[in-house]
């Protein structure tokens, strides 16, 4: 969590120094234009707070972008050091609970319940088959009246 704000610190303080060198340069631009236009001797040694500023807030937003790699850093090894910790935890509470139960046994024909299944039963012709050939021979018969 500690890394999360650090790196939000340090995006805001690099903003802030985004603005802060906005304002020194148009500040330096005023005093170029007193000394080099104007001839105003002192703007030469002029202060110029904004750029202080901003030098400033630049190391403090990189001092945080540091902080915020290493905690982050620090965060995921101790994260990658309790997942083995953890692991090895689920490994024991896995040999600690409930025991597996065993295998059954299987019954025997004698320990078996209910009728048996038949087995299979040969094929008889049926009827319409019986009656085709009947048929077949009666036709012959037939023609054969026919003929005489």
């Amino acid at each position: 969590m500690a890394s999360w704000w650090l790196f939000g610190l340090a995006i805001v303080f690099t903003l802030v120094s985004f603005v802060l060198s906005q304002l020194a340069i148009k500040r330096q631009l005023k005093y170029a234009e007193k000394y080099y236009l104007e001839e105003e001797e002192r703007y030469l040694k002029e202060k110029n707070c904004p750029a202080i500023w901003t030098e400033y807030v630049n190391y403090v937003s990189g001092i945080f972008f540091v902080i915020a790699i290493v905690t982050t850093i620090c965060f995921v090894s101790t994260n990658i050091k309790g997942g083995s910790i953890m692991a090895n935890i689920s490994r024991k509470s896995t040999n600690d609970g409930a025991p597996i139960p065993s295998m059954q046994r299987i019954r025997t024909e004698i320990e078996k319940r209910g009728a048996p299944i038949p087995g299979m039963q040969p094929v008889v012709p049926t009827s319409s088959s019986q009656q085709s050939s009947s048929q077949g021979s009666q036709s012959g018969v037939n023609a054969e009246k026919t003929k005489k």
